[in-house]
């Protein structure tokens, strides 16, 4: 079967050639080829509002200005109190959680201070889904996805670019997991596999003549097939998406685009047949074309 990711290069990337070259290489030594590659710049970027569509989670969280309408659930309340000692609720009734474009707003509108707060912070954890918290005890106040303002202003400036790819492999030679953790990497490149394409180049990044870091790791590559497939038709103006393998099967299913776009936005908690229990989009991770092709068909018979 088929397996088909959407990849970008990340701002800060897009223009170094030996980079790209090292991409490619490493993508061919793992029997993945190039099926399209273009270039959107930060005006087209700006234009669609595509960066906050495409990390709509985050992006939400990041610039949210009312915290309260923000559903964690009582596990993320757990989370926080866990980490923090204070009570979700009581923290935002008393104004003292702000998300990264407010705290850049308070901070003289610059996403580089915002960041650095951020960076700064006491403590930090996930509460839910792209849901970020940091504590600041120079500002006294709890801070929501503040890496979120910066990653924005990379994408959308004047002179960003992306360099974009959609690439295919077979589930027979590289399976979609091994596919994210072993030939991209972890997020984090300090934490990534060394011979993936995160990890190498956080150990040869002065070589490369690169920064890479969390925020700045490179590369992005889709989480799922699913995942794949809502971002072709974001970035993608006019993709024919008849020519994506899950869509191909999910189509003769019955099931359309607007049926997964609003799956999508929706995530919804669910429970699979094996008992595996999480939102969709965590549930889907990982699996290949096939496999989430079974999960949403059998979710679109209910």
């Amino acid at each position: 079967m088929e397996n088909q990711p959407f990849v970008f290069i990340k701002p800060h990337a897009f223009d170094n050639r030996r980079t790209l070259d090292f991409i490619d290489s490493h993508f061919e030594r793992n029997k993945i080829s190039w099926i399209r590659k273009g270039t959107i710049t930060g005006a087209q970027i700006r234009a669609g509002n595509l960066v906050d569509r495409h990390y709509s989670v985050n992006a939400r969280v990041g610039t949210v200005r009312d915290p309260s309408t923000l559903d964690i659930g009582e596990g993320g309340r757990a989370k926080f109190r866990e980490c923090f000692g204070e009570d979700w609720d009581a923290v935002i009734a008393e104004n003292r959680m702000v998300s990264g474009l407010v705290l850049q707003e308070k901070l003289d509108g610059s996403a580089e201070k915002a960041d650095a707060a951020w960076s700064a912070s006491s403590k930090r954890t996930k509460v839910a889904g792209g849901h970020y918290v940091a504590r600041s005890e120079a500002l006294n106040l709890y801070i929501l996805n503040g890496f979120y303002p910066v990653v924005r202003e990379r994408y959308m400036a004047d002179e960003a670019s992306i360099a974009y790819g959609i690439i295919t492999f077979s589930s027979n030679d590289l399976n979609w997991k091994d596919f994210r953790h072993e030939v991209i990497g972890a997020t984090n490149p300090a934490q990534a596999d060394k011979k993936s394409v995160r990890g190498y180049l956080f150990e040869h990044a002065e070589e490369f003549g690169l920064t890479v870091n969390n925020g700045d790791n490179v590369i992005h590559a889709s989480a799922s097939p699913f995942e794949a497939l809502i971002e072709k038709n974001l970035w993608l103006e006019g993709c024919d998406l008849a020519s994506d393998p899950l869509y191909a099967l999910l189509n003769a299913a019955g099931i359309g685009l607007a049926d997964l776009l609003r799956e999508y936005d929706a995530n919804p908690v669910v429970t699979l047949n094996s008992g595996e229990t999480g939102t969709l989009l965590d549930v889907l991770e990982d699996k290949n074309t096939d496999q989430v092709a079974d999960i949403l068909i059998q979710r679109g018979q209910k």
